[in-house]
C-alpha cells in the first residue's frame, strides 16, 4: 500500500526516504538497532473467523522470544502507537509456556 501511494505520489516518496528519519517498515526479526521518534506498531494476529485465536506467535513463542519483543518495542524514542485486532485477555497462557507470548500479553 506504501509503494501504491509513492507511486501516485513521488514527492511524499522523496519526502518519507529522504528525511532525516526515513520510514521503514519491518517485521519483528529485523528491527534491531534502528529507532525513530515514533513508531507505529502493528500486532499481525487475531481470531479466526470463529472467535479463536491460535496461541503461535511466530518468533514469540521461540526460545528468547521475549527478547524480540522487548526490542520491539523499545524502539520508539518518544511515542509508539500500536494497531491491533488482539486484544491481550484473548491470549490464553494456560494454552503455552512461551514467555514471549505471556510479555505479548502483557504488553
Amino acid at each position: 500500500m506504501l509503494q501504491s501511494l509513492f507511486s501516485a505520489h513521488p514527492d511524499l516518496e522523496e519526502t518519507a526516504l529522504q528525511g532525516d528519519e526515513p520510514i521503514f517498515i519491518k517485521n519483528l526479526e529485523n528491527v534491531q538497532g534502528d529507532e525513530r521518534d515514533f513508531i507505529l506498531f502493528s500486532i499481525g494476529y487475531g481470531p479466526d473467523e470463529d472467535g479463536k485465536v491460535s496461541m503461535n506467535f511466530g518468533p514469540l513463542n521461540r526460545d528468547g522470544g521475549w527478547r524480540r519483543l522487548n526490542v520491539a518495542v523499545t524502539r520508539a524514542r518518544y511515542e509508539m502507537r500500536v494497531f491491533s485486532s488482539l486484544k491481550g485477555d484473548q491470549i490464553d497462557l494456560n494454552r503455552t509456556s512461551s514467555t514471549g507470548v505471556e510479555g505479548l500479553k502483557a504488553f
